[in-house]
């Protein structure tokens, strides 16, 4: 638990180098989808990117501006296979 929360104090610190914030979803039900979710804000209120998982915005923060794909192109190539990462196969198993 200490380390998820070094890791997103670490993303927390790294958008807000680049003018950016850090919004956690604030959906509260575990077996949600996008439940522990996040996703970037800019300094006029508008949302970067859409909610996903810690790891996935890290990736997008620390990919140099010059190099940096549209929020869509992003996800869906990420380097993990499903990009909702274990929240959606725990949610889904325990709705089925």
């Amino acid at each position: 638990m200490v380390d998820d929360k070094v890791f997103e104090n670490r993303v927390r610190r790294i958008a807000s180098r680049q003018a950016l914030r850090l919004q956690s979803n604030r959906r509260r039900d575990r077996l949600a989808i996008d439940y522990g979710f996040y996703r970037l804000i800019d300094g006029n209120d508008q949302a970067v990117t859409s909610f996903a998982p810690l790891d996935v915005i890290e990736k997008y923060l620390i990919t140099p501006k010059a190099e940096r794909r549209p929020w869509s192109e992003h996800v869906r190539t990420a380097s993990s296979p499903n990009v909702l990462g274990n929240h959606q196969q725990e949610g889904l198993s325990a709705t089925l």
